[in-house]
Parts: structure tokens; sequence; C-alpha cells
């Protein structure tokens, strides 16, 4: 479900453009249809939902993500440049969680809609992301009605894809059922879904306490885990100091895409995770 912010529901503001957009072909005349064919600009908080974006939207919409793939979202300092790029776009995507959210709803200009895809869970695992998929199809679509049966298509061509890519890799991890890791946190739910047994999770390097280390590393031995699990987006001196001393394997895991789509990212990370288990 996508939620918005500001002065207008989503509803209300499509009815308000829609009013607009008549009055101005009355008064204007035919040349003007030109103009409601435009490109939408979009702003996306994340990687991640630029790829849905495009995904769906193909040319009809122009898309950017405000932070790099490789950099983590919730840590994420914005700059007044970015300010300004969200600032000249119609649109601003944003999952919900970033923390830098209200910086951009208490300085945007009006001119600029900010809408929230409202899905729970992590993206990269594919049920989830399929989720993601109609959330924006739904707010596309209610954006742009005239482009509906477009919209339509490319969601459903997407979807099948994620779902195909999805059965591919419980094929793959199906000799691997149940292999016992540890993992960042935020990796914790594409590796239950991908099938293995998570025993234990750690957050960043600064949230960690010798105790906690501790007691994920006797874990880890008691269990005799074979894989340690970081995030791209976090510092992995933790993932690596565990996987030496309990003497597994160190793989890291992106979770948003960084150099191209969705499903790319997730085939790497079935890439790395193949390559810890040989």
């Amino acid at each position: 479900m996508a939620r918005m912010m500001g002065f207008l529901s989503l509803g209300a503001w499509v009815r308000s453009c829609a009013c607009l957009v008549m009055a101005t072909l009355l008064l204007a005349g035919p040349g003007c249809q030109h103009e409601r064919e435009t490109e939408i600009s979009i702003v996306a908080s994340t990687t991640m939902i630029e790829a849905v974006v495009k995904a769906i939207c193909g040319a009809t919409v122009t898309v950017q993500a405000l932070v790099p793939g490789g950099m983590c979202p919730g840590h994420f300092d914005i700059k007044p440049r970015q300010m300004q790029e969200i600032e000249r776009s119609d649109l601003f995507l944003y999952h919900g969680w970033e923390h830098w959210l209200p910086k951009v709803t208490q300085a945007t200009g009006l001119g600029t809609q900010i809408v929230g895809i409202d899905i729970a869970g992590e993206w990269m695992v594919p049920d989830v992301h399929v989720q993601a998929i109609h959330s924006v199809r739904g707010l596309m679509i209610s954006l742009r009605p005239e482009q509906e049966a477009y919209y339509r298509e490319r969601a459903l061509k997407y979807e099948n894809s994620v779902l195909e890519e999805a059965q591919t890799i419980c094929r793959t991890f199906g000799p691997h059922g149940d292999t016992p890791v540890i993992c960042s946190e935020l990796q914790a739910d594409f590796l239950t879904w991908a099938g293995f047994d998570v025993l234990g999770t750690y957050r960043r390097a600064e949230s960690m306490t010798p105790r906690i280390m501790e007691d994920l590393i006797a874990t880890g031995r008691l269990h005799k885990v074979r894989l340690v699990v970081d995030n791209r987006q976090s510092a992995s001196s933790v993932g690596a100091g565990s996987a030496r001393e309990i003497g597994a394997e160190h793989v890291v895991l992106t979770n948003f895409p960084v150099d191209g789509s969705y499903l790319d990212a997730l085939r790497n990370n079935v890439k790395t995770l193949e390559s810890g288990l040989d």
C-alpha cells in the first residue's frame, strides 16, 4: 500500500491534477495534449524503489535513487544537493524507515508529491518484492491512468521473472536445506526464505559488545556453522571476525541493487552463497 505525506491524499491529488489538465486543454487547445504525455520525474530514496519503478514504468518516467546502492540508506546523511534534486522532481518515493525523512517533508517545496511505499519486510525476498511490484503498479496507474495497460503488462512480466528466479533459487539451495548460518540481521529474512537455518544474528559493529560477540562465536562453534553472512551496506568487521573464530566461510550479500536491477542483485547474492558452500 502506498501512503501519502503532505497536504493532499493520493486520491485527492490525482483528482485535482485531472481537473487542472482538463481545464488547461479546454483553454489552450489540442497542442497541450503532448504535455500530459511527458515523463514524470521521480526521485526514489533507494535503488530498490528505483529498480521497481524502472521495471514497471519504462520510458514513461525518469527515476533516480537518492542513496547509492552500496551505502546504507538508514545511515545516509542527506545534503542540500539531494534536497534540490527532490524539489525539482514531480514525485518522491520512500520506504518509511529513513531517519532523514523529516528533513524532506519539512523542506521540500509544494510542487513535489511525497509518497511512501508501505511494504513490510525485506524487499530482497522475492515474495515481499512481488508485494512491492503490486504497490508501485497501483500508484503509477493512479497517477497515469492512460498508461494502465502498459504498466499492468510490464508489472506482470516483471513479477513472473521474479517468481521464476525464486523457483530457481529454491532448486539451487534445496540440497543445502537447513545449513546452519549466522548473519547480519539485515540478511536474516532472505536467508530464512532461502532455506538456511539462521542460528544467530548481529547488528552493526557499534552495537556489539564483547559478551554478544562471545555468545555469537560460541553458538557458531557449537552448531558447526558453515557460513557467516554479512550485509554489504553495513561494516563487515563483525562477520569477518566471527567467521575466523568459528572456522566458517565469510560471505557478503547486498540488500539493495548496486550496479543493476533487483534481479541482478538477487542472482549475484545466490552466486556468492554458492561460492561459500563449495
